[in-house]
Order: structure tokens, then sequence, then C-alpha cells
């Protein structure tokens, strides 16, 4: 996934308060967030891929401990 589908991906999703639909790639989406980290982009960096994580990190059932495990590695 590019930056430019990234974005849009996640504007989408902070719009629904990151909640996933049922049957999200959750792991596609995670490996693309961890792709893009280090985006010169400040929106796409800070305000959706930060705050993405967080809020997927807080709510449960969305990242497990093992897909937590793998970003932290």
């Amino acid at each position: 996934m590019n930056e430019a589908q990234l974005k849009a991906k996640l504007q989408a999703l902070a719009e629904n308060d990151f909640q996933l639909s049922e049957g999200e790639d959750l792991d596609a989406l995670l490996a693309a967030m961890m792709a893009h980290i280090g985006s010169l982009d400040p929106e796409l960096r800070d305000e959706l891929i930060y705050v993405g994580f967080y809020n997927l990190i807080q709510k449960k059932p969305a990242v497990s401990a093992t897909q937590l495990k793998t970003m932290l590695d």
C-alpha cells in the first residue's frame, strides 16, 4: 500500500473512530502503517499513523498481543 492509499484508508478509519469493518485485514494495515511510520507527510505520520496505532491498541480486540509483539520487534 503506498502512502496515498494508506492516508485515504486511515482518514476513513479516523472518521469512524478507528472501528475496523468486518473482514478488515488488520495485519496488512499494521504492516503498511509500520512501513510508512517515518513518512515526511506530517498529517499521515502524526495525525493518522501515530493516532491510529494508539486507537487500535487501546480498542479491544483490535491489536492482539502477538501482533503487538511483532510490531515491537
